[in-house]
Order: structure tokens, then C-alpha cells, then sequence
């Protein structure tokens, strides 16, 4: 005495959610995955300022995939702390190799995006801990992003994780900000050194708009609370006008450098990627 229906394509939708759970597995089994680096560069200099590592996927049949395409896929696997294991690890032991390799570049920071679920473990502060120890790594140059949504319902331990990992070095940088997620009392709770502008706002910035005065908000709300602001997802010579006349400190996107394979981080590092910046707020 009921109906039944048969949906295709919520049945297809789920056997390429398991499909691809599966191949994931197997990616992080199999070291089919891989870290690139984009450089993030000062806007008063243009000189490189450090990098943010991004995970990639070299997929067997579909290529490389950031990983917007298959993170949801890790979450949904129960595979996040194995990952962000395995993200540290590489990421760490690259910035160690850049350090030995490149003294005059020791200096160069590296970013490395966590989510609040992966805070809340408290292993993962340890193994950021442990493997700067193992490699010789000051904390100091090792950043950890957090997304804005993410930190909005994190509760008092994961506020204790982030203060743990302040108080050893590592910094905090609250990422895809200023959309109004996190009230401000929560933020000046945190133990936060950078903020970076949400690559939507950075999108859609021209001059007298609702989107500048939102990011030029963000520039003196950060200030006043002694962080540093990063413009991320920079695609235009306007941008890079903006964002400088915002006194905006740092910035990435593709206009700037593209995100890079580890060996090509390596090269940006020895023969430099100081762009004239002041050219580049002149001429498109």
C-alpha cells in the first residue's frame, strides 16, 4: 500500500560518490597525489614572500584535479586525517629541503589549509609540532589556514588546538574571508596573524562598488587588530591597482604565478619571482 520510485540519477550520483571514494583510497595508497605551491608575493615589493601548498590528484584517467573536485569525496570516506597526515608530512619536508638548498631563502613562509574538523583532532597540532622538530623546521614558517565557515561553530578545544600551535610559532591565517561568517568577538578571540579576502570580494572589486568597501573593511578590521591582510585570486592588473591603493600587504592568484609542481617551486626559489609590481599597476 505505497508508492515507490526509482531515481536514475540519484542511483548514478551514488555509485560515482562510491566509485570515486574507492579511487581515493587507492590515490592516497598508490602516491598518485601530489602538492603545488603558489606564490604568494608582497604588493609593495613584488618580491616572493612564500607559498601556499595545494593538494592535486594525478588521476589515472581524468588528469590532475585540484581539489575542489574530490575533497568533499575525502570527507564523506572518513580519509580527512589521513590526509591532512600526509599533506603535513610533504609539505614540511619540502620546506625543509628549501631551507637546506636555498639559505638566502630561508625566510620563505609556506601556508597549509586545514579544516576546523581537522583543529578539533588533537594529534593534528602534534604532528605539525613533530615533524618541524623531525626536519629541523622553525614553526615560525609554517602557517596553517583555516576557512572562515569552518571556524564559526568551533567550540572552546578547538580555540585551545589553535592557541597550542600560536604559542609554539605557527601562525594562523583565517582564509575566504569577509563574507560575514564569523561574528568579530569570536575573532578576536583567536590567535589570527593574517586574514585573506575571500577571491569572490577580489573578483568583484571596482572602484565605488559594494565589494571594495567591504574589502577595504576587512583591511582596516585586520590592521586594528594588528593582522596582516592577503588578497587571494588576484586575475587582473585592476585588482593588483585595488588592492594596492587598499594598502593590502600581500597577494596570489594567476595573474601573479600560477600554482607550480614542487620542482618548479624550487626553480621560482633559486632564480627568484620578484615581479615589478609597479609596472603591473600601470599597464594590463
Amino acid at each position: 500500500a505505497c508508492y515507490e520510485l526509482y531515481d536514475t540519477e540519484m542511483h548514478e550520483s551514488a555509485v560515482e560518490s562510491r566509485q570515486l571514494e574507492s579511487e581515493l583510497r587507492r590515490a592516497l595508497s598508490e602516491e598518485q597525489l601530489a602538492l603545488h605551491y603558489q606564490p604568494i608575493l608582497s604588493t609593495a615589493t613584488g618580491r616572493l614572500w612564500g607559498f601556499e601548498a595545494l593538494a592535486r590528484w594525478n588521476h589515472p584517467q581524468r588528469g590532475l584535479l585540484d581539489a575542489s573536485a574530490w575533497l568533499a569525496s575525502v570527507r564523506a570516506a572518513g580519509l580527512s586525517a589521513r590526509l591532512d597526515t600526509w599533506v603535513l608530512a610533504t609539505a614540511i619536508a619540502h620546506l625543509a629541503r628549501w631551507r637546506d638548498r636555498f639559505p638566502e631563502r630561508a625566510d620563505a613562509m609556506l601556508s597549509l589549509n586545514l579544516t576546523g574538523e581537522s583543529v578539533l583532532r588533537t594529534e593534528t597540532s602534534e604532528t605539525i609540532l613533530r615533524l618541524c622538530e623531525e626536519h629541523g623546521v622553525h614553526p615560525a614558517t609554517v602557517i596553517v589556514e583555516i576557512a572562515e565557515s569552518d571556524l564559526v561553530e568551533i567550540g572552546e578545544p578547538a580555540v585551545d588546538a589553535l592557541w597550542q600551535l600560536h604559542n609554539r610559532g605557527v601562525r594562523l591565517w583565517i582564509d575566504d574571508f569577509g563574507l560575514g561568517a564569523l561574528p568579530i568577538a569570536r575573532l578576536h578571540r583567536l590567535p589570527v596573524d593574517a586574514l585573506k579576502v575571500d577571491a569572490r570580494l577580489i573578483e568583484a572589486i571596482n572602484p565605488g562598488e559594494d565589494a571594495l568597501e567591504v574589502v577595504r573593511a576587512v583591511e582596516v578590521l585586520g590592521r586594528s587588530f594588528g593582522m596582516t591582510t592577503i588578497a587571494e585570486g588576484i586575475e587582473t592588473a585592476e585588482q593588483v591597482r585595488e588592492i594596492r591603493r587598499l594598502s593590502i600587504a600581500r597577494a596570489q592568484g594567476f595573474y601573479l604565478a600560477a600554482p607550480v609542481p614542487a620542482d618548479e617551486a624550487d626553480q621560482i626559489l633559486e632564480r627568484g619571482l620578484d615581479l615589478p609590481m609597479a609596472e603591473l599597476t600601470t599597464s594590463d
